[in-house]
């Protein structure tokens, strides 16, 4: 598991664990328990946190992989291309 997805899931913990204090359940906020409110931020923030840092895993594994294929980045074989390649994303 990656730094982000880590801290991730650290925060998405502490989010559920606050949500469930039970103070927050005779506080109101327009009408509505703030357990009300922030289980509706959970279910918004969740995902989208969820699929910001897979977004962000996924483009730095492609750069990546495209250094190694492009053989700038060829530590572990050390067989490294000379770069006169061109690069078919470009």
């Amino acid at each position: 598991m990656g730094r982000g997805e880590a801290l991730m899931l650290a925060f998405l913990i502490a989010m559920a664990m606050i949500s469930f204090l039970p103070m927050w359940r005779t506080i109101e906020i327009g009408g509505m328990a703030v357990f009300g409110w922030l289980l509706a931020a959970l279910m918004i923030l969740s995902p989208t946190l969820a699929l910001l840092v897979t977004r962000r895993a996924d483009r730095a594994n492609v750069k990546k992989i495209r250094h190694d294929a492009t053989g700038f980045n060829d530590t572990q074989t050390g067989s490294g291309s000379s770069g006169s390649e061109t690069d078919p994303e470009d």
